[in-house]
Order: structure tokens, then sequence, then C-alpha cells
């Protein structure tokens, strides 16, 4: 633009901005968060899969109770069993993408957060702390507090 005008609507930030420390900083989010554009350009270049389209919808709705698939169809546009077949056609089932979605936030919430680990289970819909920590051992081959310790699972 001439004169240095910015556009309509634009919002002009120093750049020393950029260097502050965020008092509420969440790298977790921030990586989820960036990994969901990442997703909605490739699908703007490429398409996504039912699969992939599926595990977006999951992850922002994981507060305390995991999202039914009926929940998640409708989000879609399509009818539970219209997802169902769509999803088994690819090869996969809701409940393995479910569990997907949780084991990856859980490593970011273990390794990212000073979360304890019963919060962490409410915040994924673990029925008790107990189910959280057997269903971390099987993801990641160890417990929640080795893999925090360790800045992530053992070599």
């Amino acid at each position: 633009l001439e004169n240095n005008q910015q556009p309509d609507g634009a919002i002009e930030l120093p750049e020393s901005l950029i260097t502050l420390p965020g008092k509420l900083a969440q790298p977790a989010l921030f990586r989820h968060t960036r990994a969901q554009c990442d997703a909605a350009l490739q699908q703007y270049q490429w398409g996504r899969t039912t699969a992939q389209r599926v595990k977006e919808e999951i992850a922002p709705l994981m507060r305390g109770v995991a999202p039914e698939m009926t929940q998640i169809a409708l989000r879609l546009g399509t009818t539970e069993w219209g997802l169902r077949r769509a999803l088994t056609r690819e090869g996969t089932r809701y409940r393995d993408l479910l569990d997907s979605v949780r084991s990856e936030l859980a490593s970011d919430y273990v390794r990212e957060t000073p979360l304890s680990f019963t919060d962490i289970a409410d915040l994924l819909g673990f029925a008790n702390p107990s189910a959280f920590q057997k269903a971390f051992r099987r993801w990641y081959g160890c417990s929640p507090g080795d893999y925090r310790r360790l800045g992530g699972p053992p070599a």
C-alpha cells in the first residue's frame, strides 16, 4: 500500500511484543492449535480423510467427558451410521480415533503443564485416575510421572 498505510481492519503490533514471555502461555495448546491450523491448510490444498476430520472435532470437545460418536457425526453433517460406515471404509473405528486423541492430549498435558494426573484424567474423560494411569502406560510404556520427569517416553 502507498505511504505505509495499513488495510482496513489491520492490527499493527510493536515487534517488542513478540519477545515478551506469555504469562498464560500453554505450549501444549499452542502445538495442538498449530497442528489444527496445519491440518486446515492441508485441507484446502489436498483434502482430508474422514478420520482426520473426526480427530479435529474430538480434541476441542475433550472437557471432562469424551464426546459421543453421535455428537461428532452431527458436527460433520452426517449420522452416526454414516460416520461409522465412512470410518470402516478407511479401516478405522471411532473408538480408535478417540483413543489416539486422548493419548496425544495426555502426552502434551503431562509434559507441558503442571496439572496433576487426577486433573488430566478428568480433562480427558477418564472415570478415575487409575484408569488414566493404566491407559497412559499402555500408550507410552511408562507411568505419567516417569514421562513427565524424562520429558517424554523412555528411550
